[in-house]
């Protein structure tokens, strides 16, 4: 670029009127995301994830959910039932 010319500040960097020009009025191509993923994918990742995040949640809340039934059928009173309830904690 020489002293004498200027630039327009205006005009995107990637125009997509000069790729039309260029490729004779064509139809452009199917443009990709940046990451390469496509969008079905990505969503799919997204649910996938989401579902073994609730699966680990309902998996802590078990016990709660069934403890009055634990505590009747092993005659057990409510501070054993309590120690169950903390060893059902997933470590890592």
């Amino acid at each position: 670029m020489s002293v004498g010319e200027t630039t327009s500040d205006s005009a995107p960097f990637f125009s997509d009127d000069s790729e039309t020009e260029e490729s004779g009025g064509a139809v452009p191509q199917r443009e990709e995301s940046p990451s390469g993923v496509s969008r079905v994918r990505s969503l799919l990742t997204v649910l996938v994830l989401c579902y073994i995040n609730l699966l680990n949640y309902m998996d802590r809340f078990t016990v709660a959910g069934v403890l009055p039934d634990i505590e009747h059928y092993f005659g057990i009173d409510d501070g054993k039932s309590g120690l169950l309830q903390t060893g059902n904690r997933n470590h890592p």
